[in-house]
């Protein structure tokens, strides 16, 4: 498109050379008021001309973009039915595409691939190919009949702009993409921490919109820091291994629009209906509201038309809590083998131990705790985490000096902001997800490399 700006810009420039006013115009040779006229009147052109190419290179940079959007959601789409077969994969990618803007894709520009050590490589099942990757490409062109017609380039000889756009998507299990069954923090927006952070044990750092640390952090072999542009990437002094952990590519974060419907369901159902946990057996119980005072059944899953505080100093295990506003824990408090869901907010305090211990949290194979805040989730400081998934669909904020975020995996509509001095760790085996479906082995469907 840029190339296309610049020659017509040097047609026009060789036209206005080869102009002869000579036969119409030699009376205004001593008219100087012939002489104004025709300059502007040649100004008035080329201002309408520049304007003109303005115009459509920012139609052309609008086009391009919406290519590129379309090509990655019908990449993930592909790639998250690739398990049913490339059919059904070729069927989604194009169901997507059509639904943005149809006659941007055509199927035979979607290839099934596998990557290697080599990189990708063509892999079709029908050639007795294991497929793990799908790419996409996208355009508007004269051969997809649908190429960008220009407003004021014609006049230069430019008829029409060509643009495209690029994607490939692949299942957890290909080579070049994530691995994060160890945990970590995925933001839809931005992830940003501070300083003095260990990131260890396959931990993953991602954010749509770019990942920001700030000094002397730490990323053993094998962690993972992720953006879909690596331009988003912003950094302080000495942070050893985060060269080696960067990876340019998109993610899908999907749990933070389920909330909704995991709480409508909790607040509908009965703990067999939902398939909790097996340390939720009881209830549903209904209640206005549980203040910081009341002793709550221990395997009972508790539905609150309102908010919830649980005070300080207590142990909570074996149960489930869904509440139509905020859900609040004090300090001092245990939470093991607990769902807490509020579609308001999760507010801890201080000194709080949230799901498994050091010695157990990554052997049990399963999350210890599922915390669920629709509009945001937030950590005091010195807390634990061991073996917890979280979902928010606002921002998660943990304040200053955690003394655990071990196997924790977190999604998060909006940003993730974390303090410093952190032992950011994984649990390499991966975790069981028996409550929101989340695959155990893998931290989501499909990962994007443009």
């Amino acid at each position: 498109m840029t190339l296309a700006v610049h020659a017509a810009m040097r047609r026009l420039r060789a036209t206005v050379a080869r102009i002869d006013p000579a036969p119409k115009l030699s009376a205004f040779r001593r008219d100087d008021a012939g002489n104004a006229s025709m300059t502007g009147l040649m100004l008035v052109f080329v201002l309408a001309l520049i304007g003109g190419l303005s115009l459509d290179h920012a139609r052309g940079v609008s086009a391009r973009a919406e290519a590129q959007a379309v090509a990655d959601a019908a990449a993930r789409a592909a790639a998250m039915r690739l398990r049913d077969g490339e059919e059904a994969a070729l069927d989604a990618a194009a169901e997507v595409a059509g639904f943005h803007r149809a006659g941007l894709l055509n199927r035979d520009e979607i290839t099934f691939l596998s990557y290697t050590e080599d990189g990708f490589r063509p892999a079709s099942a029908a050639d007795g190919g294991t497929p793990d990757s799908v790419s996409v490409v996208t355009r508007r062109s004269a051969a997809n009949n649908n190429p960008l017609n220009t407003v004021l380039l014609h006049l230069s000889g430019v008829d029409a702009l060509n643009v495209s756009g690029r994607a490939i998507a692949g299942t957890r299990g290909s080579g070049r993409f994530l691995h994060c069954s160890g945990g970590g923090f995925f933001a839809a927006g931005r992830a940003v921490g501070n300083s003095s952070n260990d990131y260890t044990d396959g931990f993953c750092l991602h954010g749509e919109q770019g990942v920001q640390i700030h000094n002397q952090n730490r990323f053993e072999t094998g962690t993972v820091v992720s953006m879909p542009d690596l331009g988003d990437f912003q950094r302080h002094n000495n942070n050893p291994g985060a060269d080696e952990a960067l990876r340019e590519m998109g993610y899908d974060i999907t749990l933070p629009g389920q909330i909704p419907a995991m709480i409508a369901a909790l607040r509908a159902g009965s703990p067999q209906d939902m398939d909790l946990p097996e340390f939720v057996t009881f209830g549903p119980i209904h209640r206005d509201r549980i203040r910081s005072n009341e002793n709550l059944l221990r395997d009972t899953l508790f539905v609150v038309d309102g908010d919830v505080e649980l005070r300080g100093g207590r142990h909570f295990e074996n149960i489930a809590i869904v509440a139509s506003g905020d859900i609040s824990v004090a300090a001092n408090v245990v939470l093991d083998n607990v769902i807490l869901a509020a579609q308001g907010r999760l507010e801890f305090n201080s000194n709080v131990r949230i799901g498994g211990t050091e010695a157990d949290y990554c052997s049990r194979g399963a999350y210890g705790a599922y915390l669920l805040g629709g509009e945001g989730v937030r950590f005091n400081s010195n807390n634990e985490l061991r073996g917890v998934l979280v979902v928010s669909g606002g921002d998660i904020r943990f304040n200053s000096n955690n003394r655990a975020t071990s196997g924790v995996y977190a999604e998060a509509a909006g940003d993730i902001h974390y303090n410093s001095r952190q032992q950011l760790r994984g649990c390499l085996p991966g975790l069981e997800d028996a409550f929101t479906g989340r695959e155990a082995e893998t931290a989501g469907p499909v990962a994007l490399l443009r």
